[in-house]
């Protein structure tokens, strides 16, 4: 009897933990490690809250839209610094011209802007040259009549002007900048500009950009090297790229004497000459109350 009662026992005592173990199974997935740490750990008094992860959306940014303008190209890179060695062939005012363009690299543009901080195309060689004692006129239409016109394949000095038309590409000129070096053996050079998307910054002619713009040169400084002072812009250059005529002065008139007679006035010889006392008078150097002798010259016209 004894023994029956103790293969009861441990019959219901098996069914009991098995019916604990199918409760805790379910259990695990509702509740996560908690319920697991709960079952390993001793039991707290303390009741154990569980927060959800929050898993953050990446954020994703519109495209931008697809400009039609042609980009500029990319500047040259080039230090800021304006302490080098520049070749010993140049004149002392070529290093002064250079660094100072080369000491307003990275400044900003704006348009019509005339420096110190802030340039356009024109405006920053004007400023470049300034500083220097050689004053430019504004405006990249104007600096192109300004000293001598080089012709295509003339080698280049540091310190000419280069000019381009602008974002649409013509033959009108539309952008200038300053040769900074040229290479003999291609033809090309480097400049230093005010561009309207980098400011001031270095290019290469090679640049597909400007390659397929480029119109031109000028010197300001004679062959020398040397400034001129204060430059005289070409008269025909200036008129074809303002498409105005240049008026000439009208040929001054012939002069015109007249012996006084016995009899003259003033009144009476203004009258045959369709003149006035006044005109007489500024003419020949007299008043109005002057005495005529027979034979003075006047001059009439």
């Amino acid at each position: 009897m004894r023994r029956f009662i103790c293969i009861l026992a441990a019959s219901t005592l098996t069914v009991l933990l098995c019916a604990g173990c199918a409760t805790l199974s379910k259990l695990i997935p509702l509740f996560g490690n908690s319920v697991t740490s709960d079952v390993a750990a001793p039991v707290s008094t303390s009741a154990t809250t569980v927060h959800p992860q929050i898993v953050e959306e990446p954020e994703t940014r519109p495209a931008e839209p697809e400009t039609q303008t042609e980009k500029e190209a990319e500047p040259v890179k080039a230090p800021v610094t304006v302490e080098e060695e520049l070749p010993a062939n140049l004149t002392q005012l070529q290093k002064d011209l250079i660094k100072t363009a080369k000491g307003k690299l990275g400044c900003r543009y704006q348009y019509a802007g005339k420096g110190p901080s802030a340039f356009d195309c024109s405006g920053f060689t004007m400023y470049v040259f300034g500083k220097s004692g050689i004053r430019l006129v504004p405006g990249s239409i104007s600096q192109y009549s300004l000293g001598r016109s080089l012709k295509k394949g003339e080698p280049l000095h540091p310190c000419d002007l280069v000019f381009f038309s602008g974002r649409k590409v013509s033959g009108t000129v539309g952008h200038v900048g300053m040769v900074l070096d040229y290479d003999s053996s291609t033809g090309e050079f480097t400049f230093i500009h005010a561009s309207c998307s980098n400011g001031v910054e270095i290019q290469r002619s090679s640049a597909e950009y400007y390659a397929r713009r480029y119109i031109g040169a000028r010197r300001i400084l004679d062959d020398a090297g040397d400034g001129e002072g204060e430059t005289v812009p070409d008269e025909e250059v200036a008129a074809q790229n303002a498409e105005v005529v240049i008026p000439q002065a009208p040929p001054e008139p012939e002069k015109q004497w007249y012996s006084v007679r016995s009899g003259d006035t003033l009144s009476r010889i203004a009258v045959k000459y369709h003149t006035s006392v006044a005109a007489l008078c500024r003419l020949n150097g007299i008043k109005e109350t002057a005495i005529l002798q027979i034979g003075q010259k006047l001059r009439v016209r």
